[in-house]
Parts: C-alpha cells; structure tokens; sequence
C-alpha cells in the first residue's frame, strides 16, 4: 500500500467550501492581478519540473500506468498546461458587446467560485490541471449600460 486517506464528508466538504470563499474575498479573486497569477502558475510549473521523476512515480504507482507514459505523458503534460495558462494569465481582457440599440454589455474574465470534480483514473492528473486553470478563466457577462 502507498498510503491511507481518509474520506471526506459533507462537513469536510463546506469546511473547503468556505475557506475558498474566504480566500477568494480577502487574499485572492480580483485582489491578484494577472501577471501575479501568472507568475504563481510558472513557479508551480516549476516545482513539478523540479520533482519530475517522483511525481511520475506516484502517477505510476497511483493507476497502474508505466513510469516511462506518466513521465513522457502525465507530468510532462501538466507541466506544458500549467505554462500555457500561466502565459494567459495577464493577457485576458473583457469585451464591449453591443447587445441591441442603447444597450451595451462587456464581458469579464474572473474566477466564479468553488467548484467539484470527479477525477477519471486514467489522466488524474492532467484532469485536475485543466480544470483548475481552467475554472479560474471563466467568462461572466455583466451589463454596462442599460
């Protein structure tokens, strides 16, 4: 056996809920300007570069996949991911849209929120990477003239 987690309950799940409210309202959201949040992806990045092997270990041994494909595939992949959004992450702008005669709309790009996933086994981690860079990139629509 690798390891033992235990699993998380309902509680466990409105307690994660709020801190990231928490966090979104006071230390993170809007208050992180993008070339911050550009900045903090690249140093994950980083990170995985720095422990690359093990965590194609753990990838390997966590759903039966070779060392060689989690390494050439998985981390290799979430490394390229991560960077690709970290490159994004001061470049996103909102859009003026003009939705009809005497009214205009713009859009802006922001983080909405908590959000679940149920992680398939054959990619996890490349699901969780996707989705998490992904859910901080999400396009809300907010009127500017009515």
């Amino acid at each position: 056996m690798l390891t033992a987690i235990a699993e998380g309950t309902a509680k466990d799940v409105d307690r994660a809920v709020g801190a990231a409210k928490r966090a979104y309202e006071t230390s993170w959201g809007l208050k992180v300007p993008g070339p911050r949040r550009g900045g903090l992806l690249h140093k994950l990045a980083d990170l995985i570069v720095l422990h690359f092997d093990e965590l194609a270990a753990l990838e390997a041994l966590d759903n039966g996949k070779t060392f060689k494909s989690a390494k050439a595939l998985d981390v290799k992949f979430s490394i390229e991911t991560i960077r690709y959004y970290a490159g994004w992450a001061d470049k996103i702008h909102g859009q003026v849209i003009e939705t009809h005669e005497g009214k205009l709309s713009y859009t802006r790009h922001e983080p909405i929120g908590v959000v679940g996933q149920i992680i398939p086994w054959n990619f996890p981690r490349m699901s969780y990477v996707i989705f998490w860079v992904q859910s901080n990139l999400a396009p809300s629509l907010v009127p500017l003239i009515d």
